[in-house]
């Protein structure tokens, strides 16, 4: 896994990078819904379903942007997207 942060004028994004199997295209759609495991849950069988929508739970409740970008057999990057990282600060 690869992390990374970069800062553009009032911005902050945190780069979060995976190298597993990604995500079909087909699912990408739903994989914020609640116990959504999709094609990979499904082969696996390890899946919830509930971490991707925790997190855009959490996001949205922030106020941060969460994009999740896949290929399948290359890996997986989500970008948070913060506007205002001061009020993130306290």
């Amino acid at each position: 896994m690869k992390l990374s942060a970069s800062m553009e004028q009032e911005t902050l994004y945190l780069v979060i990078e995976d190298e597993g199997v990604g995500i079909p295209p087909g699912d990408l759609p739903r994989i914020k819904q609640a116990f959504f495991t999709g094609e990979n849950g499904r082969r696996f069988g390890e899946a919830t379903g509930m971490g991707l929508y925790l997190v855009d739970q959490v996001t949205q409740e922030l106020g941060i942007e969460m994009n999740v970008t896949s290929q399948v057999g290359k890996g997986t990057k989500i970008t948070l997207t913060f506007p205002d990282p001061k009020e993130y600060r306290e």
